[in-house]
Formats: C-alpha cells, sequence, structure tokens
C-alpha cells in the first residue's frame, strides 16, 4: 500500500484454522504481522492467490473453498474504523458453474474482476469469468468453460486483461 505495508494470505491457520489476510508493517529493521481478517469456512476457507486493491482501498481475493456451496468464494476486505470487513461478492457452487477459484483475481478500468476456477464449469475442468457490478450487485459471466481437450483444464493461476480487453491466462494441462 502507500504507507509501504505488505499485505497477503495463508492458506491454513488464523483465529478459526481456515486461513487468514495478514498485513506486514516496517518497522525499522523489522516487520510487524498484524491478521486483518480470519476465514471461517461459512465466510471462505483457504484463501490464495494474489490479493488486489481498489481505489479507494478495498482488499480483493478469492477462497479455494468455504462459502454457502463450500466450493469458494470471491470477497472485498474494507477497511474501517473497527477493523476490515468482509462481502463475499460471488459463492461457488454446483449450481451456478466453476469451482475453486485459487488463482485470485484482477481488475480492468471499469472495476470488473476476472479470475479462474480449477473445477467446474460445464466439463469439470475449470472456467474462466468475469464478475460485473451491476446496479449494487456483483453478477458472474462465464467467459470460458474448459473441455480437457485442445483448450487446455485446470487452470490453477489468475488471468490478464490487455486494453483491448482480451483475457490471457494459462491452463496446468
Amino acid at each position: 500500500d502507500a504507507a509501504g505495508d505488505l499485505f497477503g494470505t495463508t492458506l491454513f491457520g488464523g483465529s478459526a484454522g481456515g486461513g487468514c489476510v495478514f498485513e506486514l508493517s516496517p518497522n525499522g529493521a523489522n516487520w510487524t504481522e498484524s491478521v486483518i481478517f480470519n476465514f471461517t469456512g461459512k465466510n471462505g476457507l483457504e484463501p490464495g492467490g494474489s490479493l488486489i486493491f481498489d481505489a479507494a482501498g478495498n482488499l480483493y481475493g478469492t477462497t479455494a473453498g468455504g462459502g454457502v456451496g463450500a466450493l469458494g468464494t470471491v470477497f472485498e476486505l474494507s477497511p474501517g474504523a473497527s477493523g476490515w470487513t468482509e462481502t463475499l461478492l460471488h459463492q461457488f457452487n454446483k449450481n451456478n458453474g466453476g469451482e475453486t477459484p485459487i488463482g485470485g483475481v484482477i481488475s480492468d478500468s471499469a472495476g470488473n474482476l476476472y479470475g479462474t476456477t480449477d473445477g467446474g464449469g460445464t466439463a469439470g475442468f475449470g472456467t474462466a469469468y468475469k464478475l460485473i457490478l451491476s446496479s449494487g450487485v456483483w453478477k458472474i459471466q462465464y467467459l470460458h468453460n474448459f473441455a480437457g481437450s485442445a483448450d487446455g483444464a485446470i487452470p490453477l493461476a489468475g488471468v490478464v486483461v490487455d486494453s483491448a480487453g482480451d483475457v490471457f491466462g494459462t491452463t496446468s494441462q
């Protein structure tokens, strides 16, 4: 962030054992760690991938599990006077396409979020998705369902978006 603090996630640990978001602040020659949010299962589980900031100082990321369908979430953490508050932007489940988003998210200039899931989709080999904020509600759009053949399978990393809006990524198989 602007103060030189570093932010990251742990897959496990935290007060409930479901992972956490931490902040490292420079303290002379050392760094001081603060856990800013703990995942408990209902609100997500096993955060992974990178975190991103928006212009207002909110953090965005993904969890590989937890949420209503137990198949992962996309979350926003907003700073406030009494700590950080989580908003679940999307909860993956068997009925809505992808599952297990582990690669984090990125944002385009319009504030849309992009990411991948390593499972689910029409063939079960993962998806690439876009979250769009419309009238105060985040809506998911699946950009691609991986078929496990010539187009690859199981994307484990996130994606990048160029200035023309083209989305690029990789699959692990």
